[in-house]
């Protein structure tokens, strides 16, 4: 028997070569924009794992800062906060009447009747700056230091205009006018630093001891121990007057 032969019409091989052409062109397109994409993925799956890793060492070290306010303004790089303000930050809870954050910066600006609690007193102030990033907060304006505790005897209080904090090491740093009283005696100085692991306030700049019993030292410098029963000595220029 004669084998019948299929007759092909034109239109066949133009639909086989029209298909053949658009899996070419597939094909091509695949093998052009894979790698693209395959890179594309890569790239979002680092940025991915940094932002986690920022964010798992954000919070081992702490950095984070809760906000309690009876009303604020909220934008993506910029928070204005009003009506009672309440940071928390790190170790701290900070009081104030209003504030800013400058996320951009990671910077905190308080205002008005500022109060920061802390493991040996409080202190207060009108403005304060803190920079999140570093461990510094800076006071101004009426700052005063209320140092309570077993470790400081019955206490100081601190009074000067500005006053820089270390909160990694709790250091005070003072470039202003100061006066520190307490049980025994009322200083005053131009500037002054407190060492925290040694337990001293630095005095500089012309300072004035008053003791209670009414003797009177000046000298350019002086230092006060804390932690050795209040020892205290002066140098440069030291003039004492006794109460006799």
């Amino acid at each position: 028997m004669k084998r019948l032969e299929r007759k092909l019409a034109p239109t066949d091989f133009t639909k086989r070569g029209l298909m053949l052409i658009v899996l070419t062109l597939l094909f091509l397109a695949l093998s052009l924009t894979l790698p693209g994409f395959e890179a594309r993925v890569q790239a979002e799956e680092a940025v991915e794992e940094e932002m986690q890793e920022e964010t798992e060492e954000a919070e081992e070290a702490g950095e984070s800062l809760q906000i309690d306010a009876g009303g604020l303004t909220y934008e993506e790089d910029y928070i204005d906060l009003e009506d009672g303000v309440v940071i928390y930050w790190q170790e701290y809870d900070i009081y104030s009447q209003r504030g800013e954050v400058d996320r951009e910066d990671s910077i905190t600006y308080l205002y008005e009747d500022i109060s920061m609690e802390f493991d040996q007193g409080e202190i207060n102030s009108q403005e304060m700056v803190i920079y999140l990033e570093d461990d510094q907060v800076f006071f101004q304006d009426d700052v005063i230091l209320d140092i309570t505790g077993e470790d400081n005897g019955e206490g100081y209080i601190l009074e000067t205009e500005e006053l820089e904090y270390d909160t990694a090491s709790d250091d005070f740093f003072i470039e202003s006018d100061l006066a520190i009283e307490d049980e025994n005696r009322d200083i005053a100085a131009g500037s002054g630093d407190y060492s925290a692991e040694e337990d001293v306030f630095y005095l500089y700049d012309g300072v004035e001891i008053v003791e209670a019993g009414g003797d009177t030292i000046t000298s350019q410098q002086a230092e006060l121990h804390l932690g050795e029963g209040d020892l205290f000595t002066a140098e440069g220029e030291v003039e004492i007057e006794l109460e006799l």
